[in-house]
């Protein structure tokens, strides 16, 4: 039908990456919207592996584009949400399981919630601005 949310982008996304010999798994979580609100809804994106345990994360959905009302608006810019840091993901998307989030400290649910809501900046480290906006939140 050519119709579908998150999950159906992100498995779509897993069986592409399946049939050019890549791993993938889905990862479903909490989401901010621009304005810093949790969402109520799940969403759910994609962590392609590139060794055992490594691998990049990639939102196809957000890379696709966003819902105005009840418009889609394609995105001009689908790699903002591909191989994205982990310290930049962290800002926007919360994962149900910790070990999805691919960090090397614990961010803890109430924390998410705290941080600002901020989208991927090429040229800035994710670490760094993670770390400045959890000493903000202190």
């Amino acid at each position: 039908t050519r119709r579908g949310v998150c999950q159906a982008y992100s498995e779509l996304f897993c069986y592409m990456a399946e049939a050019v010999g890549l791993t993938a798994d889905v990862i479903t979580g909490k989401t901010k919207n621009s304005k810093g609100e949790v969402s109520e809804d799940k969403h759910a994106w994609v962590f392609v592996y590139t060794h055992a345990y490594d691998g990049i994360l990639v939102d196809p959905t957000w890379g696709a584009g966003s819902v105005d009302g009840s418009r889609f608006v394609k995105s001009n810019d689908n790699s903002r949400w591909f191989n994205i840091s982990p310290y930049w993901m962290i800002f926007s998307h919360f994962p149900d399981k910790e070990h999805w989030a691919k960090l090397d400290i614990k961010i803890t649910e109430d924390q998410f919630k705290n941080l600002p809501y901020l989208l991927p900046e090429k040229g800035i480290n994710g670490k760094d601005a993670l770390f400045e906006g959890i000493s903000k939140i202190q």
